[in-house]
């Protein structure tokens, strides 16, 4: 059933979140002990299946999970109890179309939508199918205007590298406090790039490059001139002979890949906004009293001024009322 942005504003008031991003260091955390709630995003949810039961799934791409997606519906069909909070702007920009009532025939959950892209009602450019979601109401404007009117700021907007942005401007608006942030650690190297194990979560990922893939190659041979296709497939092959020595076999979800040591993660072209949208929003959040603690140590949200690392081992003594033990 559809959720309304309105409804879950100053929801959790005061209550403790954990927001929980995929990295290896994901499962340190004490989830069997905890009194809050749990909000992930990216593959997290299966990743740590065995570890704790998510209340909330943020997603803001347009892969994973899709709710057309037979394989992504099965996932959050087995995870009922588990909002999903999701941009449709995303999810529905290339292949699929934004309809309410099939989505609830598709997914059991709680399910919310949000803009995280036309800013001040602004198209694509070029302009893209997501762009006949836009709307200036008061509550389906963009998550940051919706962040600035709810705490009287004001601030440029600017896409990041990660979901988990938006992740913590929605714990904000619904209250949530403390924050704790584990697994988000924004590498920017290919090689640091790496997540809790999990060979089901793998099989998923592996899965839906597949079947991404086999959607992008049906709209290529559709849309492209044979020459266009050529010369595609012409650089991509050379792209990836120049690019093939001094590399090493790295650990991947999509199985191992060889990477140069050097060769730059996904989050390295937009982290400079990424660190800027954290220290925008986490500041927002100390000047209302929120309290925001990153968990893990190898992370780049280390150096973002508002948001405070804490030792894992410390976190049960210094909350000891937000555990059970």
């Amino acid at each position: 059933m559809e959720i309304k942005f309105e409804q879950i504003i100053n929801s959790k008031k005061n209550k403790p979140l954990l927001l929980l991003g995929s990295s290896k260091n994901m499962g340190n955390f004490p989830f069997e002990d905890f009194r809050g709630e749990i909000m992930v995003f990216g593959d997290t949810i299966t990743r740590g299946r065995n570890l704790f039961k998510a209340n909330y799934w943020v997603a803001a791409n347009n892969e994973y999970p899709i709710p057309q997606i037979k394989l992504h519906s099965e996932i959050l069909n087995k995870n009922l109890y588990t909002k999903f909070f999701f941009s449709h702007t995303a999810a529905f920009d290339n292949f699929w179309e934004y309809n309410p009532s099939n989505i609830n025939k598709l997914i059991q959950n709680d399910w919310m939508i949000f803009d995280d892209r036309h800013f001040y009602g602004e198209s694509c450019i070029p302009k893209k199918k997501c762009c006949k979601y836009i709307s200036n109401k008061k509550y389906e404007k963009t998550i940051h205007e919706i962040f600035m009117d709810f705490f009287d700021e004001q601030f440029y907007p600017k896409r990041g590298a990660t979901v988990a942005e938006i992740a913590l401007m929605l714990s904000l608006i619904m209250g949530f406090n403390p924050i704790f942030i584990q697994g988000v650690d924004l590498p920017i190297y290919l090689k640091d790039y790496t997540h809790y194990k999990c060979a089901y979560s793998d099989e998923i990922m592996v899965k839906t490059k597949k079947l991404m893939a086999k959607k992008y190659l049906y709209k290529n041979l559709t849309n492209l001139t044979i020459f266009e296709l050529f010369k595609k497939l012409k650089n991509k092959l050379f792209f990836n002979k120049i690019n093939s020595k001094n590399k090493t076999y790295h650990e991947s979800k999509l199985g191992k890949k060889l990477i140069a040591s050097d060769e730059k993660s996904i989050f390295f072209k937009d982290l400079d906004n990424s660190l800027r949208n954290f220290e925008i929003y986490s500041s927002v959040g100390i000047k209302n009293n929120f309290l925001i603690y990153n968990l893990s140590e190898n992370s780049n949200l280390n150096k973002i001024a508002n948001i405070k690392y804490l030792n894992p081992d410390k976190l049960k003594s210094k909350f000891n009322h937000f555990f059970s033990n």
